[in-house]
C-alpha cells in the first residue's frame, strides 16, 4: 500500500497529512509487521515516527519478580517513535514490537522535525495523538495506584476496551478481548494474581465480563455496566 492509498483509506490519516507538500508525503511510506516483529529496536537511537494505522504494538516493562508484561501500549491513531525528534531527549530504554498484524505509516525523523511547527495542522495533529495516549496511560496509573484493588481492575478492564475497540467498526458492539493474560493484569496493578482471579469471578458472576476458553471478552453494554458500577462505588 502507498501513503496515496493509505491517505484515502483512512481519512484521519489524510487529515493529518493533508497540509503536507507531495514531495514530503511521498517521504512517508507504509509497512506491515507480522505479531512479535520488532518496530523499533533501540528506542533511544530511534529515527522514524510511526503513526499506527491499523493493529497493536506494545512496551515490555519488568516487574518486582523478574516477569515482564505489558505496560505502553498503542493503536490505530497512535503515535509513537515522536520524541526522537528532540536531540536531548530522557533515556528511554525499550523496545517496541508488534502484538498483532499492524500497519503503520512511516515517516523519517528528519522529515517530522522539519514539518513540526512549519505546519500548524500537521503539528497539532501529532501532537494530540501523542499526549492522548500518554494522558490515558498517565490517568490510568494514577487511579490504579490510588484505588482498591476491585475498583483498579474494573478501571483497568474500561481502559482496555477503550484501547481494543480502536481496532474494530465504530458500529460494532459485540464482544472485544482483552488480550492481556492474567498474570499481566496482576504485574500491572500490582496485586496477587490469586485476586485477579477472585475479582475476574466476581465479575463474570454479575454478567460484568465474559471468559470464553479461559480468554476475556467485554461487550458494549458490559463496559457501560463497568464503569456504572466504578461510579457508584467511587462516590
Amino acid at each position: 500500500m502507498t501513503i496515496q492509498d493509505a491517505m484515502i483509506k483512512y481519512p484521519w490519516l489524510h487529515e493529518i497529512l493533508r497540509e503536507l507538500p507531495d514531495e514530503m508525503i511521498s517521504q512517508v511510506k507504509v509497512r506491515r509487521f507480522k505479531p512479535n516483529d520488532t518496530m523499533i529496536k533501540d528506542c533511544c537511537n530511534n529515527h522514524y515516527t510511526f503513526i499506527i494505522l491499523d493493529g497493536i504494538c506494545y512496551t515490555h516493562q519488568t516487574s518486582e519478580t523478574g516477569d515482564q508484561f505489558t505496560l505502553r501500549k498503542a493503536t490505530a491513531g497512535d503515535v509513537v517513535g515522536f520524541f526522537g525528534i528532540y536531540p536531548n531527549k530522557a533515556d528511554f530504554d525499550a523496545a517496541i514490537y508488534a502484538k498483532t498484524t499492524l500497519e503503520a505509516a512511516i515517516l523519517p525523523n528528519s522529515l517530522v522535525t522539519q514539518c513540526f511547527g512549519t505546519y500548524p495542522a500537521f503539528s497539532a495533529n501529532i501532537s494530540r495523538c501523542v499526549i492522548e495516549r500518554l494522558h490515558a496511560l498517565v490517568n490510568l496509573l494514577s487511579v490504579c495506584t490510588n484505588s482498591p484493588s476491585h475498583l483498579a481492575i474494573i478501571t483497568y478492564l474500561e481502559y482496555n476496551y477503550i484501547f481494543y475497540a480502536k481496532s474494530y467498526p465504530k458500529s460494532y458492539s459485540g464482544p472485544i478481548e482483552i488480550l492481556e493474560s492474567r498474570q499481566n493484569i496482576a504485574d500491572f496493578l500490582g496485586i496477587d494474581i490469586r485476586s485477579v482471579y477472585r475479582l475476574l469471578k466476581k465479575l463474570t458472576d454479575d454478567g460484568l465480563v465474559s471468559i470464553s476458553n479461559r480468554k476475556l471478552y467485554i461487550d458494549r453494554q458490559q463496559y457501560e455496566a463497568l464503569h456504572q458500577v466504578r461510579y457508584r462505588w467511587s462516590v
